[in-house]
């Protein structure tokens, strides 16, 4: 596997000359979870936002975005599928909505009605018990978004038959 960490110009020729293969397009998908994981907490981490629950999240999400897109790779066929990447990309467009609008409703609910059920004496540490909340809905709703696409690709692939490997 050739993956060009530095030399665009390399990958721009790669993909003009459809030299990039299924293989190589799901290396490049995990390393681009690992990349926009990596910065949208570290834009959280170093804006002040640092405990052991972050610091927890963010792994997992990394853990669990890169073992999905794997998981994904391997549902449209692994190397002997196609179309990796354009299937993946736009599956991930309609999944991403919906886990958006679910997680935005969710964490709406979650903040404001959090007081009414939790207080301070239902729980004796009621900002843990949130803390707990937040980090099982991110890792639920990333687990949620590759299980769906990859829950897609297999279905699409089994739709084809097989057909797709003889092109």
């Amino acid at each position: 596997m050739k993956i060009h960490w530095w030399r665009t110009e390399l990958l721009a020729r790669d993909l003009r000359n459809n030299a990039v293969t299924d293989r190589e397009g799901a290396g490049y998908m995990m390393l681009s979870a690992f990349l926009y994981t990596q910065a949208n907490y570290s834009a959280l981490w170093f804006g002040g936002y640092r405990d052991w629950a972050f610091l927890f999240e963010a792994l997992m999400v990394l853990l669990i975005s890169v073992i999905g897109v794997h998981e994904c790779f391997k549902a449209n066929g692994g190397d002997m599928g196609v179309s990796f990447l354009m299937r993946f990309c736009a599956l991930a467009v309609p999944i991403g909505v919906k886990i958006a609008v679910v997680g935005m409703a969710l964490g709406q609910a979650v903040y404001y009605g959090f007081p009414y059920v939790v207080g301070h004496g239902t729980f004796r540490d009621a900002a843990f018990v949130y803390r707990v909340i937040s980090v099982t809905m991110a890792l639920t709703f990333t687990f949620v978004y590759y299980w769906r696409i990859a829950y897609h690709l297999a279905a699409i692939r089994s739709a084809l038959g097989g057909a797709e490997e003889a092109l």
